[in-house]
Protein backbone atom coordinates (compact mmCIF):
# COMPACT_ATOMS: atom_id res chain seq x y z
CA UNK A 1 0.00 0.00 0.00
CA UNK A 2 1.22 3.55 -0.67
CA UNK A 3 1.15 6.20 1.61
CA UNK A 4 1.60 10.09 1.45
CA UNK A 5 4.19 11.65 3.51
CA UNK A 6 3.23 15.35 4.37
CA UNK A 7 5.79 17.94 4.60
CA UNK A 8 6.21 18.56 8.81
CA UNK A 9 8.97 20.54 11.34
CA UNK A 10 8.25 21.94 14.69
CA UNK A 11 6.51 25.80 14.55
CA UNK A 12 10.68 27.08 14.93
CA UNK A 13 11.93 24.96 11.62
CA UNK A 14 8.60 26.17 9.53
CA UNK A 15 9.06 30.10 11.32
CA UNK A 16 12.94 30.01 10.25
CA UNK A 17 12.59 28.99 6.67
CA UNK A 18 9.15 30.54 6.16
CA UNK A 19 8.49 29.24 2.46
CA UNK A 20 5.52 29.18 0.48
CA UNK A 21 3.58 26.05 0.84
CA UNK A 22 2.28 24.78 -2.76
CA UNK A 23 -1.50 25.07 -3.67
CA UNK A 24 -3.35 22.58 -1.26
CA UNK A 25 -0.46 21.19 0.14
CA UNK A 26 -0.34 20.11 3.56
CA UNK A 27 2.19 21.31 6.17
CA UNK A 28 2.07 19.82 9.45
CA UNK A 29 3.43 21.90 12.46
CA UNK A 30 4.91 19.49 15.29
CA UNK A 31 4.23 21.08 18.99
CA UNK A 32 4.87 19.92 22.61
CA UNK A 33 0.90 18.76 22.11
CA UNK A 34 0.51 17.11 19.09
CA UNK A 35 0.47 18.93 15.52
CA UNK A 36 -1.44 21.87 13.64
CA UNK A 37 -2.38 21.86 10.24
CA UNK A 38 -1.58 24.87 7.84
CA UNK A 39 -3.06 24.39 4.10
CA UNK A 40 -0.69 26.36 1.44
CA UNK A 41 -2.23 28.25 -1.58
CA UNK A 42 0.78 28.50 -3.69
CA UNK A 43 1.35 32.41 -2.56
CA UNK A 44 1.25 33.11 0.92
CA UNK A 45 4.23 32.56 3.27
CA UNK A 46 4.29 30.05 6.20
CA UNK A 47 4.41 32.85 8.53
CA UNK A 48 1.41 34.44 6.73
CA UNK A 49 -0.89 31.14 6.76
CA UNK A 50 -3.04 30.17 9.96
CA UNK A 51 -2.58 26.74 11.09
CA UNK A 52 -6.10 25.18 12.06
CA UNK A 53 -8.54 22.60 12.61
CA UNK A 54 -7.36 18.89 13.46
CA UNK A 55 -5.54 19.94 15.50
CA UNK A 56 -4.05 16.59 17.68
CA UNK A 57 -3.66 16.51 21.52
CA UNK A 58 -2.35 13.65 22.93
CA UNK A 59 -2.96 13.20 27.00
CA UNK A 60 -1.59 9.62 27.60
CA UNK A 61 -0.09 10.01 30.33
CA UNK A 62 -1.13 13.65 31.42
CA UNK A 63 -4.80 13.87 33.01
CA UNK A 64 -4.31 17.65 33.38
CA UNK A 65 -5.18 19.86 30.08
CA UNK A 66 -4.91 23.17 29.26
CA UNK A 67 -5.74 24.53 25.38
CA UNK A 68 -6.31 27.64 23.89
CA UNK A 69 -9.17 27.20 21.57
CA UNK A 70 -8.95 28.19 17.55
CA UNK A 71 -11.88 28.23 15.01
CA UNK A 72 -11.82 25.03 13.12
CA UNK A 73 -10.50 22.79 16.26
CA UNK A 74 -11.26 19.52 16.26
CA UNK A 75 -9.11 18.73 19.68
CA UNK A 76 -9.77 14.61 20.96
CA UNK A 77 -8.95 13.45 23.78
CA UNK A 78 -8.22 10.33 26.22
CA UNK A 79 -9.42 10.94 29.91
CA UNK A 80 -9.44 14.30 31.37
CA UNK A 81 -9.08 15.09 35.21
CA UNK A 82 -8.70 18.96 34.69
CA UNK A 83 -9.60 20.47 31.69
CA UNK A 84 -8.83 24.31 31.03
CA UNK A 85 -10.11 26.27 28.12
CA UNK A 86 -8.61 29.73 26.89
CA UNK A 87 -9.46 31.18 23.75
CA UNK A 88 -7.85 32.62 20.97
CA UNK A 89 -8.58 36.27 20.79
CA UNK A 90 -10.48 38.08 19.13
CA UNK A 91 -12.77 35.49 18.72
CA UNK A 92 -13.56 35.39 14.61
CA UNK A 93 -17.56 35.72 13.60
CA UNK A 94 -17.08 32.29 12.65
CA UNK A 95 -16.11 31.09 15.21
CA UNK A 96 -16.50 26.81 15.83
CA UNK A 97 -14.33 24.07 17.35
CA UNK A 98 -14.91 20.37 18.48
CA UNK A 99 -13.60 18.87 21.84
CA UNK A 100 -13.98 14.94 22.87
CA UNK A 101 -12.79 13.98 25.81
CA UNK A 102 -13.73 11.50 28.34
CA UNK A 103 -14.24 12.33 32.13
CA UNK A 104 -12.37 10.82 35.30
CA UNK A 105 -13.24 8.51 37.56
CA UNK A 106 -14.82 11.47 39.57
CA UNK A 107 -16.27 15.11 37.64
CA UNK A 108 -13.98 16.50 35.59
CA UNK A 109 -12.49 19.92 36.59
CA UNK A 110 -13.77 21.91 33.48
CA UNK A 111 -12.79 25.73 33.50
CA UNK A 112 -12.72 28.53 30.95
CA UNK A 113 -10.76 32.36 31.71
CA UNK A 114 -12.67 34.22 33.98
CA UNK A 115 -13.17 36.92 31.35
CA UNK A 116 -15.03 34.32 29.18
CA UNK A 117 -18.56 33.75 29.14
CA UNK A 118 -19.60 30.80 27.58
CA UNK A 119 -23.58 29.67 27.45
CA UNK A 120 -23.81 26.44 27.68
CA UNK A 121 -26.82 23.63 26.19
CA UNK A 122 -27.08 20.05 26.61
CA UNK A 123 -26.37 16.67 28.71
CA UNK A 124 -25.05 18.05 32.31
CA UNK A 125 -25.22 21.46 32.02
CA UNK A 126 -27.60 23.97 34.24
CA UNK A 127 -27.94 27.16 34.10
CA UNK A 128 -25.74 27.71 30.64
CA UNK A 129 -22.53 25.91 33.52
CA UNK A 130 -21.04 23.42 32.09
CA UNK A 131 -20.61 20.64 34.85
CA UNK A 132 -19.20 17.15 33.45
CA UNK A 133 -19.73 14.19 35.69
CA UNK A 134 -17.89 11.14 36.33
CA UNK A 135 -17.54 8.36 33.68
CA UNK A 136 -18.78 10.32 30.41
CA UNK A 137 -17.21 10.25 27.23
CA UNK A 138 -18.56 14.28 26.20
CA UNK A 139 -18.59 15.97 22.75
CA UNK A 140 -18.50 19.64 23.11
CA UNK A 141 -19.27 21.74 20.01
CA UNK A 142 -18.68 25.85 20.34
CA UNK A 143 -19.86 28.69 18.21
CA UNK A 144 -20.21 32.00 18.18
CA UNK A 145 -23.55 33.34 16.88
CA UNK A 146 -23.02 37.10 18.68
CA UNK A 147 -22.53 35.26 21.75
CA UNK A 148 -20.20 32.20 22.49
CA UNK A 149 -22.23 29.70 22.73
CA UNK A 150 -21.62 25.58 23.51
CA UNK A 151 -23.72 22.46 23.07
CA UNK A 152 -22.65 19.50 24.37
CA UNK A 153 -23.51 15.53 24.12
CA UNK A 154 -22.62 13.15 26.44
CA UNK A 155 -22.48 9.38 26.90
CA UNK A 156 -21.37 6.56 29.89
CA UNK A 157 -18.62 4.64 28.32
CA UNK A 158 -17.92 2.20 31.22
Amino acid sequence: MKSIRHRRGDIAEWESVDPIIPDGEIALVKRDTGYDIAIGDGKTQFNDLRTFGGRIIKNSTDYIIEVTLRSGDDIRLDVVEELYLDLELPIPDDFFAMISFTSYNYQTAFSIPEDTNIYFTGTDCSEGIFCPIDYMRYNLFLFYDGTLQGIVRGYYYE
